[in-house]
């Protein structure tokens, strides 16, 4: 790898003035043309054309020069229009055997008017390290005929910097699993220690990730930032990574991976690689095995208030699971769910209301127990209690244009309002739950993305069953990556689909009835009749 300790940047012009002539930087404009025989081009009305070498470095091991450069095209022929023309970039010096070119056409439909290129060119030969030195040319072509219209170089000095080891520090990482016979589903534990040698490292930042047999991720990759890590210094850090629940069984490889930046000499080394580290762990299914799926809850509440929590669990096991039970807690309250069983790879959604105690404060931790006769599983998760509704949803508010509607067989939307207040683009996913058993929801749009300060709608459309009546509570949650970050209780009052049929039927059956008497009684009308129109 190369480093520029030296940025080159020139500014060149290439006026469409005359055959082969350079005009000055200055000049950026042009009057229109004189004809034949004039100093002037018959070919430019007005306008010109200029170039600037914004950056020059060499890049991927000493393999390419890449060449960055911005263009501003305002030329045009006597009758006022865009008209095509190519600009050729010749690249000749060290590690290039002659001269290497590429060409850029610009076109008169305007699509290449102002606009910033990257452009690379192979090496022949892999540089050494040091001081090399590169000519930059620019020469603007009629397609047609090849004719130059003009044409400019430049002299530039790049330097190579030493070659980058593959790990700047050996030994550098000590991983270790807590466990490495996994089920689907369960949590990769990971402990990393840095031993850091004798150099100083900013930036520093530890990635970990799981890879199948296929090099393939699997779930979220992790990542802590470490910072500046002294000479000599020891740091300990512990990662998670959740399995899916219906991953295959097989041996899978955690990647560890450490990057800083280094200075070496006269050289900055950016975001390199400090060392790595690969363990390997089999994934089996277990006799036993209850997983959390997922916990959908708003990170924020307030004393007083109604929590909503989902909690979703699979029976990753081998076995029918009987006897299981869910508890919900925090600050205190606690809720419990019916018993119910669970066969094999099975998954069942279960609801909760909390009421969030009137002394609750700061930071509560909500937990959720799953325990089954042979097998359990726990989650925790920090909540903030008692910030106002627009702060604890940090930033965005969710309003509807009502809580409780009366939904007929036909199914009825509602619309849900999200409204951006933070500084940043934030984009959020829309779903529901509690709808499982009486209802299908379809939400449109499902994700929003939303600038500062703006707002979005989606619409979240309930169909009821056809054995569902009376009144039903679900929740819209809405979620930032895998962090439900506001929630709203809603409620559905389904109509009678078999009463309300009955009705139609009989106000129809009335409207037949009240037809029928009036045929019967209404005297019969003599000497008229209507007129036959017939069309052709």
């Amino acid at each position: 790898m190369t480093k520029i300790n030296k940025m080159t940047k020139m500014l060149v012009s290439l006026l469409l003035v005359s055959l082969a002539v350079l005009a000055p930087v200055s000049a950026l404009s042009l009057s229109a043309s004189a004809g034949s025989g004039s100093t002037g081009n018959p070919l430019i009305g007005t306008g010109g054309f200029s170039v600037i070498l914004d950056n020059a470095q060499v890049t991927n091991d000493n393999g390419q020069v890449e060449l960055t450069f911005t263009t501003d095209n305002s030329a045009t022929n006597i009758a006022g229009d865009l008209f095509d023309f190519d600009m050729e970039i010749q690249l000749s010096g060290d590690g290039i055997n002659g001269v290497n070119t590429k060409t850029i056409p610009f076109l008169s439909n305007g699509n290449s008017l102002d606009s910033t290129w990257s452009i690379s060119f192979t090496l022949d030969e892999i540089l050494a390290e040091g001081t090399h030195n590169f000519n930059v040319g620019f020469e603007i072509l009629i397609p047609s005929s090849g004719i130059s219209m003009g044409d400019v170089s430049e002299l530039i000095e790049l330097v190579v910097g030493p070659a980058i080891p593959t790990n700047m520090e050996p030994n550098l990482i000590t991983a270790d699993l807590d466990e490495d016979n996994l089920n689907p589903g369960d949590v990769v534990e990971l402990t990393v220690d840095l031993e850091n040698g004798l150099t100083d490292y900013e930036d520093v930042n530890v990635e970990a990730r799981i890879i199948d047999s296929n090099n393939e991720r699997v779930g979220d990759k992790v990542e802590v930032d470490i910072g500046h890590l002294e000479t000599d210094a020891d740091e300990t850090i512990t990662m998670s990574m959740a399995l899916p629940s219906d991953l295959d069984t097989g041996i899978y490889t955690v990647e560890i991976v450490a990057t800083g930046d280094v200075e070496s000499g006269s050289v900055m080394y950016m975001n390199t690689q400090l060392d790595a580290e690969t363990l390997n762990f089999d994934v089996e299914r277990h006799d036993h095995s209850l997983t959390i799926d997922s916990v959908e809850h708003n990170s924020n509440t307030e004393a007083g208030d109604t929590y909503s929590v989902a909690v979703t669990v699979t029976n990753n096991g081998l076995n029918f699971e009987e006897n299981v039970v869910i508890t919900v807690s925090m600050a205190g309250a606690t809720t419990t769910s019916a018993v119910f069983d669970i066969d094999e790879n099975d998954e069942i959604v279960q609801y909760f209301n909390l009421n969030v105690p009137s002394d609750a404060q700061n930071t509560e931790v909500l937990t959720v127990l799953v325990n089954g006769e042979d097998t359990s599983a726990r989650y925790t998760a920090n909540v903030n209690v008692g910030a106002s509704a627009t702060v604890s949803s940090a930033g965005l508010s969710a309003t509807v244009d009502s809580v409780s509607k009366n939904i007929g067989s036909e199914g009825e939307a509602y619309m849900i309002t999200l409204e951006n207040n933070d500084d940043s683009t934030r984009t959020v996913t829309i779903s529901v739950g509690g709808v499982q058993g009486w209802a299908s929801t379809t939400i449109t749009p499902t994700t929003l993305t939303l600038a500062p300060g703006s707002s979005g709608v989606a619409s979240v459309y309930v169909t009821p069953s056809s054995s569902a009546e009376g009144t039903n509570a679900f929740t819209v949650y809405v979620s930032e990556g895998n962090q439900v970050i506001s929630s709203v209780g809603l409620t559905a009052n389904v109509e009678d689909a078999a009463n309300t049929m009955t009705w139609i039927l009989a106000g129809i059956a009335l409207v037949l009835v009240a037809f029928a008497y009036n045929q019967r009684v209404r005297p019969a009308t003599k000497g008229r009749r209507r007129a036959k129109k017939v069309y052709y």
